[in-house]
């Protein structure tokens, strides 16, 4: 995958390149922070690749300016949605994973002027999830769903089929070409586009794979750095048309929330929206009440990233959190209650403590501005408990957790 004849035309990439971008990407990475430990197919981990860190840098410099970057093929990682069905992740390797921050921080991020910009036009008022700031986070996405939900209450809800996988990639590669011309990135966004999955030795891991509709040489790989802002260039005309036809509409990545006055006009907005992702090779589930695509009257609430919108007594929208997500929640805490599964995943007592403490600090974190968190915080504060008190009961028996004081509790993390 090095850089071919074709390539040439374009000049090298030696001032994104530099060591002090290369730097600037490494430390704005989850990898720096040593919280991105996953590893890409060649098995470095970012420790690794830490302790030979200006090594590393020089040689990434180097091989960028001579035009002989190779990008890996990228690890399958399967993380289960519910029982029997699973969403791959594509994992790059740490210095692929690095070399795709530097491209996408020298098309998101003017370091002269330290500001965001946007070189590959894909910024617009209903696309949210891939620029920084609050205001473009899944909370801002809800709370605009919400304030237009309090205008107009009927709600068309659906999501892009099988999004990423389904990209095509000539399209997308031809709006690369459109938006950066001669470039020096152009031919590195290219080789990232056509990254693909290294073939599992695991059947069953293929089997996922196949599954998913993960195809050769079709879509854009979840998992890279680059996917998100790529896959906002292809749906950028969508964003547009539905723009200037003036649609209360929101995209957060393949999540689409519109909103209309009446049930005529809501059905009206899903055949735009069918329509128009069909014109790029893309389409959406069809409509059917409880599906994926579905349009929803005024007094039904509706779920959108994770979240339900609903009316309250006073005629007003808010969100709260889904019964679903209270007892997915509660079944997160009482895994732990299990002495041998707590060991087939290497925790230990301390950090069974510490991961029932963190749980409901990131629904804390996900669900802050929902009506009904302190309502799952105390179901989880219960759970909690009951899981320690049943693991210290077990191993050291009913009798002697019972004659525990409150300090040797507070101590064993109650």
């Amino acid at each position: 995958m090095a850089f071919n004849q074709a390539d040439r035309d374009f000049p090298k990439p030696q001032q994104i390149a530099s060591i002090k971008n290369i730097e600037d990407a490494w430390n704005d990475s989850n990898d720096s922070k040593g919280t991105g430990s996953a590893r890409g197919v060649d098995g470095e981990t970012a420790y690794k690749f830490t302790g030979r860190l200006q090594t590393n840098f020089q040689e990434i410099r180097q091989q960028l300016v001579e035009g002989t970057y190779k990008f890996n093929k990228l690890r399958a990682f399967p993380v289960e949605k519910k029982p029997g069905k699973h969403r791959i992740i594509c994992i790059p390797t740490i210095r692929d994973r690095l070399v795709q921050r530097l491209i996408l921080r020298s098309l998101t991020w003017d370091s002269k002027r330290g500001k965001e910009r946007d070189r590959l036009q894909t910024q617009t008022k209903i696309s949210y999830g891939v620029r920084k700031g609050k205001e473009q986070s899944v909370h801002g996405a809800i709370k605009a769903a919400i304030k237009y939900r309090n205008q107009y209450g009927w709600v068309i809800k659906t999501d892009i089929s099988q999004f990423f996988d389904q990209i095509p990639r000539k399209k997308l590669k031809k709006l690369v070409s459109a938006r950066l011309g001669t470039s020096s990135l152009v031919p590195l966004i290219n080789k990232a586009i056509d990254c693909e999955l290294e073939t599992p030795k695991d059947d069953d891991l293929q089997d996922i794979i196949n599954t998913n509709g993960i195809k050769p040489k079709v879509g854009l790989r979840q998992g890279m750095p680059l996917s998100p802002l790529l896959s906002n260039l292809i749906l950028n005309k969508f964003d547009r048309k539905a723009e200037r036809k003036g649609l209360k509409l929101i995209r957060y990545a393949d999540d689409i929330i519109a909103f209309a006055s009446n049930e005529t006009e809501a059905e009206e907005i899903f055949a735009f929206i069918d329509a128009e992702l069909r014109k790029i090779e893309l389409g959406v589930p069809a409509l059917g009440e409880g599906e994926k695509s579905e349009i929803v009257p005024p007094n039904k609430p509706v779920i959108f990233l994770g979240v339900s919108i609903y009316k309250k007594k006073n005629g007003q929208y808010d969100r709260k959190i889904p019964d679903a997500t209270f007892e997915k929640a509660k079944d997160k805490v009482r895994d732990h209650k299990d002495l041998f599964w707590n060991l087939k995943k290497g925790y230990s007592y301390a950090d069974v403590v510490r991961r029932l403490k963190d749980i409901p600090e990131g629904y804390s974190s996900a669900f802050g501005d929902c009506t009904n968190l302190s309502s799952l915080l105390d179901l989880l504060k219960k759970e909690s408990i009951e899981v320690k008190e049943y693991l210290i009961s077990s191993i050291f028996g009913e009798e002697l957790y019972a004659g525990l004081s409150d300090e040797e509790k507070e101590f064993l993390g109650f």
